[in-house]
């Protein structure tokens, strides 16, 4: 770990608070906010076996940024924010904006797209995170936690 102090879980979830969320979600999407509390206990656990802090982190699916954010909060060196929806998109920006968060790119792009046809994303990410679809509305949900290991 480089000399900055760690959050402790609770800091990271207040800080998280401040974070907008969509005022009409699209459910087709499966939009729905991360709540701070959520983000915060997975974002801790990802980032105490080591996977957050100065690494590349890919968020699939980003929506608001509540992930990136606090990814970004714990010491990630950059992040990506990957989403298919451009109002998402521009509230994540917003957030990203509001809470003086530097080193990061977002990419309006079809995840499922991005997948089959990844090339240029292949090996650039330390770890990916998401908050994944849990097919509700008939997907296929996904895995919550790559890394590169």
């Amino acid at each position: 770990m480089s000399g900055r102090r760690r959050l402790k879980r609770k800091e990271l979830e207040s800080y998280l608070q401040d974070v907008d969320v969509f005022n009409q979600p699209k459910v087709f999407l499966e939009q729905y906010p991360t709540t701070p509390h959520i983000a915060a206990c997975m974002l801790h656990t990802i980032d105490e076996n080591d996977d957050i802090e100065d690494k590349i982190i890919g968020d699939l699916g980003v929506g608001c940024g509540i992930l990136s954010i606090g990814a970004a909060m714990l010491g990630a060196s950059y992040v990506v924010g990957f989403d298919i929806d451009e109002e998402a998109l521009s509230i994540c920006h917003q957030n990203l904006t509001d809470l003086e968060i530097e080193n990061y790119d977002l990419v309006q792009i079809d995840i499922e797209t991005m997948l089959e046809n990844c090339g240029k994303f292949v090996k650039k990410f330390d770890t990916v995170v998401m908050n994944p679809p849990f097919g509700t509305k008939h997907n296929a949900g996904q895995a919550v936690w790559f890394t590169s290991r």
